[in-house]
């Protein structure tokens, strides 16, 4: 009930025109976005600010339709691999823009991940990362900390999902140990938050 009423928030708002895209950025401006998809949310980042955009998604029909929409931008990087809290080869169920290696059944296909930490360190910092990985996003938060890479990123926009056991008190541990090097600059429950490096 809770969630529905802050999707409907959320829509009314027109958090997906504002929130999601209003950011402090310019054309020197890096940003990371895990779990593209389509590459829809790029699109818009590109649109607005003409910025250095890395696109991690490892489907690989999602990932050839992201290569195709960005061919003619060369400031967008797109890699067929996830990020994630280790390097590892793993399935994914496909189920569109619900794919994720935390549900079973249905089809599905073997996907590579890599370790973010041993990925920042070589490309350095972030003005904002957007994570939308089905799940994933408690595990590869809680390496980000415990690596001590979460001060590369200062704008951390994140959907936490709801289908992982124990979501809430997930959710609420990483939401406390965030606010420890980031400030919550909007948030609906568990559809989008953003957190920003004080």
């Amino acid at each position: 009930m809770a969630e529905r009423m802050e999707i409907e928030k959320w829509v009314r708002d027109n958090g997906d025109q504002t929130h999601r895209i209003n950011y402090d950025l310019n054309e020197d401006s890096v940003v990371f976005d895990v779990g593209g998809y389509v590459g829809d949310w790029s699109a818009l980042i590109a649109q607005k600010y003409d910025c250095h955009i890395y696109i991690f998604e490892p489907v690989t029909s999602f990932y050839n339709q992201i290569v195709e929409r960005f061919k003619g931008n060369h400031k967008v990087k797109v890699y067929n691999f996830g990020l994630s809290s280790k390097g590892e080869v793993t399935r994914i169920n496909m189920e569109g823009n619900k794919t994720s290696i935390h549900k079973q059944g249905g089809n599905s296909e073997e996907v590579v991940l890599k370790s973010m930490a041993s990925f920042i360190q070589e490309n350095g910092g972030v003005d904002l990362i957007k994570i939308n990985i089905e799940g994933g996003e408690y595990g590869l938060l809680q390496h980000m900390i415990d690596e001590d890479i979460i001060n590369s990123f200062d704008n951390i926009q994140v959907q936490f999902h709801n289908f992982i056991d124990d979501c809430d008190g997930k959710r609420d541990h990483l939401r406390k140990q965030l606010a420890e090097t980031h400030s919550e600059t909007y948030c609906y429950y568990f559809v989008w938050e953003n957190w920003k490096r004080k």
